[in-house]
């Protein structure tokens, strides 16, 4: 492996420590895991596994876009201090409007901010085969099992 994370480039004798590593420095670390709430870890996670993190970063930052009226984020693929800061707005307007709400449930923004990362995923998909039509033979694919079965895991249908 180029970055020294591991002693070797073959990926078949790969312990699941090494790809645990592997994930950990290269995906939930950059992504900024770790200060997320759940589920919007594991979205960013899976999204920064499959687009790269800068790629998972640009589904966030519209996402927080569309939500946050007052915010506008330049969709640049960096998880930055303003991208940040846009994300702890989101937490801080989540816990005002639902504490104590018989309207909403607890961490609907969040929620909400999750399925429009999923959102913005299927129309990332969607350019692609617009892009290349030979890739269309995978669309379903990547739909069902990177946003669909994501968003299950995650805990987004109820």
């Amino acid at each position: 492996y180029e970055r020294k994370i591991v002693s070797h480039k073959d990926i078949r004798s790969l312990s699941k420590a090494d790809a645990a590593l592997i994930y950990w420095s290269d995906y939930w670390e950059p992504i900024g895991a770790d200060g997320m709430p759940e589920p919007l870890d594991l979205v960013m996670f899976d999204c920064a596994v499959n687009h790269g993190v800068g790629g998972a970063v640009k589904l966030l930052q519209e996402g927080l876009n569309s939500i946050l009226k007052d915010t506008v984020l330049a969709v640049d693929g960096a998880m930055g201090p303003r991208t940040r800061a846009a994300l702890a707005t989101l937490r801080k307007e989540d816990a005002r409007l639902t504490n104590g709400s018989g309207d909403l449930k607890p961490y609907s923004l969040l929620r909400y901010l999750c399925l429009e990362v999923l959102m913005n995923r299927t129309r990332l998909y969607d350019r692609l085969v617009d892009r290349n039509v030979s890739q269309r033979k995978f669309l379903r694919g990547w739909i069902h099992n990177r946003v669909v079965k994501l968003g299950k895991s995650a805990g987004l249908e109820d």
